[in-house]
């Protein structure tokens, strides 16, 4: 605070100036490390301050700006293809404005900023992969951010993406083209003091069948964790109220030979997966238990195969006992299920860091993606990828990182349409758990294809 004065007609007065606290200090020139068609990874020498990263489109049609963060890298996502964008390091400082509006909270303010690095995106366009052809992944319309649970299904040449939103259920089908929103509609609401997990989807006909795990917000989710079921049809827009089926700690649903199948896991069977066919009317019929000696099946999957189902779980094995919590040791394995048997168990890949196994088949190739965490836990700065694993045969087994851009890519679920499968997932700026300060980004959907 400075004083001066001055004197008018014999009258001294004093004036008070105020003079920012912060002084701008210099900032670090950004590095790119990648760029894709839809995001730009960058990076600076220094820490320790509050930094926000700005990519603006050199013809000014795009701005994105990253959470604030105190290093990087940061990922700016939502970027368009083959577009050029300016991207500066900006240094923040957070004040009261006024004593006035406490309510106002901490404004934002720039104190310095970096020269601008020049980057172009990449066009759109698919990467090969093995037999694969793995399209670039993009934000689906369906909300602009805060979507969580995504489950794909598909009808008539449409996608049906499920999702939970603040609290409600919805269900949007998306042209797959554009992933623009052909129509919306809320299945049902999820009450503020519930916790919704594991929602899964599949169509028998003209019905869209709709399951997850529900539980108390704050309890622990191996002793209170509930299956809900709902149908929706697709024709006349009907929802049927959702149903309440068993206790379980995580859940999933696919089609065989027209009907539904159940899969689900309880505390009273530890490192067992629960398989069962649900009729209409008449309810969950008795379960298969699947299981493997010495082994937990912490999350486990289904892809219709037409005349069987392939299970994909993810198995710890040595121990019925929950890994360590932030790293998980899992390994991906896979058996066939006809409805009755369980056979040809074998490893898909080994131990890493993995969540939500999710597949699909295309012709003779079955496709597995699941989140992995590079890191030692899930509040590191490593980000979590979406992994696919390929399989063509028993001997030919192979694997890539499909989305790997530095943010939390979680909960991947898949769905065939065509010739094509389609990939959703739920991205955020940094853990969901170690940050309040991260972004949910909402739903993002790739594409892969057979090569031939």
């Amino acid at each position: 605070m400075t004083t001066s004065s001055l004197r008018r007609a014999g009258v001294t007065v004093i004036v008070l100036a105020t003079v920012s606290l912060v002084a701008a200090a210099p900032v670090p020139t950004p590095r790119l490390i990648r760029a894709d068609a839809t995001y730009l990874q960058v990076t600076w020498d220094g820490q320790g301050q509050n930094f926000q990263v700005v990519a603006t489109a050199a013809d000014g049609s795009d701005s994105q700006r990253s959470p604030i963060v105190n290093r990087g890298p940061v990922t700016l996502v939502n970027l368009a293809p083959a577009t050029k964008y300016l991207v500066k390091v900006q240094t923040v400082a957070f004040t009261v404005e006024t004593p006035i509006q406490p309510a106002a909270g901490a404004a934002l303010r720039v104190v310095g900023e970096s020269p601008p690095l020049e980057v172009v995106t990449q066009p759109w366009q698919a990467r090969d992969w093995s037999d694969l052809r793995l399209w670039p992944s993009r934000h689906a319309d369906s909300f602009a951010a805060g979507a969580t649970h995504p489950a794909l299904a598909a009808h008539a040449g449409e996608l049906l993406l499920v999702e939970a939103h603040h609290e409600g259920l919805y269900v949007s089908r998306l042209d797959s083209d554009d992933l623009r929103v052909i129509a919306q509609q809320q299945l049902c609401s999820l009450p503020g003091q519930q916790v919704v997990n594991d929602v899964d989807a599949a169509v028998i006909g003209e019905i869209l069948w709709v399951t997850w795990i529900t539980q108390a917000r704050g309890t622990v989710r191996a002793t209170n964790g509930v299956q809900m079921l709902l149908s929706y049809d697709l024709q006349t827009g009907a929802v049927n109220p959702p149903v309440e089926l068993h206790r379980a700690l995580g859940c999933a649903l696919t089609t065989l030979n027209g009907r539904l199948w159940l899969l689900w896991r309880t505390e009273d069977l530890p490192g067992t997966t629960l398989v069962a066919r649900y009729e209409p009317g008449d309810g969950v019929q008795e379960p298969q238990e699947w299981s493997v000696e010495r082994a937990t099946w912490a999350e486990a999957a289904p892809v219709n195969l037409g005349a069987e189902l392939l299970l994909a779980g993810l198995k710890s094995v040595g121990s019925i006992q929950p890994p360590t919590v932030g790293r998980r040791p899992y390994q991906l394995w896979a058996a066939k299920f006809d409805g009755q048997r369980f056979y040809e168990l074998r490893m898909l890949r080994g131990t890493g860091d993995y969540s939500s196994p999710s597949g699909g088949a295309l012709n003779n190739a079955i496709v597995m993606a699941y989140a992995n965490s590079p890191g030692e836990g899930r509040d590191t700065m490593e980000g979590s990828d979406i992994d696919i694993t390929l399989s063509t045969g028993p001997a030919r087994v192979s694997s890539v990182s499909y989305i790997h851009d530095g943010t939390y890519n979680l909960a991947p679920d898949v769905t065939r349409l065509g010739d094509a499968l389609f990939v959703a997932y739920n991205k955020w700026s940094g853990s969901p758990e170690g940050s309040s300060n991260s972004i949910n980004y909402g739903t993002f959907i790739g594409k892969i294809e057979l090569k031939f």
